[in-house]
């Protein structure tokens, strides 16, 4: 259901400021399921610019899911 509502707001939703705000939500969501989708956690920081929290994450991929 998350994927589909990220990919329903990249296409259809033009409001650029309307847009992050869904993806805000989005991704305060995926960070708290269950099971971890850093592709789209990134991918969601990434659109938003959000380079400081980015880093972040690969950071924590990088020292956390690396073996």
């Amino acid at each position: 259901m998350l994927k589909y509502t990220y990919e329903i707001s990249q296409e259809l939703v033009f409001n650029n400021e309307y847009r992050n705000d869904i993806l805000q939500v989005i991704l305060l969501i995926f960070a708290k399921s269950a099971s971890t989708e850093y592709l789209d956690i990134t991918l969601c920081q990434f659109l938003l610019n959000n380079s400081g929290a980015l880093g972040s994450t690969l950071i924590h991929i990088l020292k956390n899911e690396v073996n």
